[in-house]
């Protein structure tokens, strides 16, 4: 969820395993690893930019300042949930 709107809807195995939804994976890739060795190798995908008002939301995705994958479509239409895997339901113009 973020800014109020649901961006990913997924079983648990589903959900950590594959993540589809940009804000999604960067979620989880904060999450630390109890291994330093691990943790040090790890990717992470650092959202730039503020955090928007919940008060008034951007236009479009209320992701798209901040998303990586954001395009021009992105700032103008909402994207609406749909499947994106069987029985994995994502708010992602890009996926």
């Amino acid at each position: 969820m973020y800014l109020g709107r649901i961006m990913e809807i997924a079983d648990r195995d589903a959900l950590y395993g594959a993540p589809q939804h940009p804000y999604t994976r960067a979620l989880l890739e904060a999450v630390p690893v109890p291994d330093p060795l691990v943790e040090r190798r790890r990717s992470r995908t650092v959202l730039a930019g503020e955090v928007p008002s919940p008060l008034a939301p951007p236009p479009g995705c209320v992701f798209h300042t901040r998303c990586p994958m954001a395009t021009e479509e992105c700032t103008r239409a909402a994207p609406q949930r749909r499947e994106v895997r069987p029985l994995h339901y994502a708010a992602c113009i890009g996926i």
